[in-house]
């Protein structure tokens, strides 16, 4: 006699006698020491859909419990090396979930009402009708599901309040930390205009009193400080930003103007003098809705951005209208410059992120200027995307509500 038989699954039929479908994490365990018996219950438990292990001894069912879930688990109240009643015993030790139905040859209305006692769910004598034992088998499985899916779902509703709760400490965290900006920006801002205001006053060398070396220092004071000082400031409109301390003045504008205003203003800031600023706009644009200062300010960031990493060729901003009624869509900052890596498309939105680890020393910029031009589109109800190719440049994109 073999001590253990795994029988193989059968695929399940559909509903079985009962309705109920049988998922493959909750099997049948059958504990029988008579293999022909085992055999027979095997199969009728496989026709009804159930997956089955089939094993003759109690160490053989207890191992298995140890390692796998079991919805029912039908025991023989005599076996080789355990007892009915010390099975139920251990079952309930190592696996409390599964119920167990007793079916046995030896009647007994003692051991019947000792293992009823001791938690099993039903008694049923092998001598009577087979659906009997069916009956049974498939509402103790209903009541497994049913018990599973409480725990289930009890567990998930625990989870989810556990990531709520920490979803709303890292919003408290993150406001907290963008007002702590907001303040020590503003603090730090003003003692830091004064510096590069006395390093200008001394550059002057009104009383012929300082050498050209000296010069060269204050000029370093002064260029170091404005870009402290522009660093301060992107940081504390992003900060501003996320904090929600940035209020929206929505106004009519034009938007041709607009864009013809920011180009002339950094016409003459280019770091690279021969790169032209061009425009690409409709002979018609209907005017928009929006805060005029924060869009001028995510296109001074994206146009500057562009001016930086194109070295040579053209920078073009575009806007693409509705035929019908010529509505802005989309406003376009088109370049030729260097390019992005596409695993890089996304960084350069977070803070303090350029393209790759080399454009900062060599392009320089604090790399909030994508960061802040994202946040203030989030704010106007727009978004910005980039669509970019290395060595052939970039298109940056704001997408305007229709």
């Amino acid at each position: 006699m073999q001590p253990t038989i795994a029988a193989e699954p059968l695929q399940p039929s559909p509903t079985g006698s009962s309705g109920l479908d049988h998922p493959r994490f909750s099997c049948l365990l059958i504990v029988e020491d008579e293999a022909a018996q085992l055999r027979t219950l095997t199969r009728i438990m496989q026709a009804e859909g159930f997956e089955v292990f089939g094993c003759q001894t109690a160490a053989a069912a207890l191992d298995y419990l140890q390692r796998h879930d079991v919805g029912v688990a039908i025991i023989d109240l005599r076996l080789p090396d355990l007892d009915g009643v010390r099975l139920v015993h251990r079952i309930r030790e190592v696996h409390c979930t599964a119920r167990v139905i007793v079916h046995t040859a030896y009647s007994s209305f003692e051991s019947a009402k000792e293992l009823l006692n001791l938690g099993a769910f039903a008694y049923v004598e092998k001598l009577g009708d087979p659906q009997e034992l069916l009956g049974h088998v498939h509402r103790a499985m209903h009541e497994h599901l049913r018990q599973y899916a409480t725990t289930l779902e009890a567990a998930v509703a625990a989870r989810t309040r556990e990531l709520l709760l920490a979803k709303e400490a890292a919003e408290r965290a993150n406001r907290t930390k963008s007002t702590f900006l907001a303040n020590m920006s503003h603090e730090l801002r003003t003692p830091l205009g004064s510096i590069i205001g006395f390093a200008n006053l001394l550059r002057k060398n009104r009383h012929r009193n300082l050498q050209a070396q000296d010069l060269v220092y204050l000029e370093r004071i002064q260029a170091n400080g404005t870009h402290l000082l522009s660093l301060i400031n992107a940081m504390l409109d992003l900060s501003k930003v996320e904090a929600g301390q940035t209020d929206l003045q929505m106004t009519q504008i034009a938007l041709n103007a607009l864009i013809t205003e920011v180009l002339e203003q950094l016409e003459g800031s280019k770091p690279y003098p021969q790169v032209p600023l061009r425009t690409a706009l409709p002979l018609a644009i209907a005017p928009v809705l929006t805060d005029a200062s924060k869009l001028k300010q995510i296109l001074i960031n994206l146009v500057g951005n562009a001016l930086k990493f194109t070295p040579e060729g053209t920078v073009t901003v575009r806007v693409e209208v509705e035929p019908a009624t010529c509505r802005p869509i989309s406003i376009d900052v088109v370049d030729t410059g260097i390019g992005i890596p596409p695993e890089r498309r996304e960084a350069i939105f977070e803070h303090f992120q350029q393209a790759d680890n080399s454009t900062a020393w060599k392009y320089g910029g604090t790399g909030l200027g994508l960061a802040i031009s994202r946040a203030l589109c989030q704010l106007l109800g727009y978004q910005l995307t980039v669509d970019s190719t290395v060595g052939q440049g970039s298109t940056f994109r704001i997408i305007m509500p229709v």
